[in-house]
């Protein structure tokens, strides 16, 4: 969760301006810290990962947004398919004993925790995805704009 969720957001932070080394340090200390929070109470985690999840999906759809025009279908495919497979990583994860219990042929030999890793892949695979269409934008308005001048 670390990772992943903190440096989206902040990688759409800075792509989308609104970044300073506060924010940064904010997003990276609040990150480090909501492990602690599994220790105050029986469902801190899923409290921190659902801050955490909400925090970059806003961030991310506000980036997309401010982005230009000619990569909007890569950015909102990629988007949508993090999201879904973001999802997917929350639901398997959190699940798993009732995966188990419900298909015991499918969840016996791999568990919930272990296919949840396939859709953390494919959710870090799509974030990539995103962020490269939103920096290949950039660099097309950016280098368009040199040409005029």
């Amino acid at each position: 969760m670390l990772p992943i969720f903190a440096w989206v957001e902040v990688m759409c932070q800075e792509i989308g301006g609104g970044h300073n080394i506060w924010t940064v340090w904010l997003v990276m200390t609040t990150s480090v810290f909501s492990y602690g929070l599994m220790l105050l109470h029986r469902r801190g985690f899923e409290f921190s990962l659902a801050m955490h999840v909400g925090g970059v999906v806003v961030w991310a759809w506000w980036t997309h947004l401010r982005s230009p025009v000619d990569t909007v279908h890569i950015r909102r495919r990629a988007f949508f398919r993090a999201v879904s497979c973001c999802v997917g990583f929350v639901f398997l994860k959190l699940a798993d004993r009732p995966l188990a219990d419900l298909f015991p042929m499918l969840f016996s030999v791999l568990s919930g925790s272990c296919w949840s890793k396939v859709a953390d892949f494919m959710q870090v695979h799509y974030s990539a995805q995103f962020i490269e269409a939103i920096l290949q934008s950039t660099k097309t308005v950016s280098r368009d704009s040199q040409k005029l001048s």
